[in-house]
């Protein structure tokens, strides 16, 4: 009796562990999918920024050149 029991409470020591770095790898991967996409809105905001300044530029150029 008392070996099943300790083989039932090592078996569910065993699942608990597994569960837990399982847990941990979903959590990590998450973190990264949250960390890949402030990068990307960042790159693409930062593309934006970079095209109106150029079409700022360009219409002050042709602004001048009229004036």
């Amino acid at each position: 009796m008392l070996e099943y029991l300790t083989g039932l409470l090592g078996t569910a020591l065993l699942g608990v562990i597994g569960w837990a770095f399982q847990l941990n790898s979903r959590v990590s991967v998450l973190e990264q999918q949250h960390v890949d996409l402030k990068e990307l809105i960042t790159e693409k905001f930062d593309a934006v920024t970079d095209r109106l300044e150029r079409i700022e530029d360009a219409l002050n150029g042709a602004l001048k050149r009229k004036g």
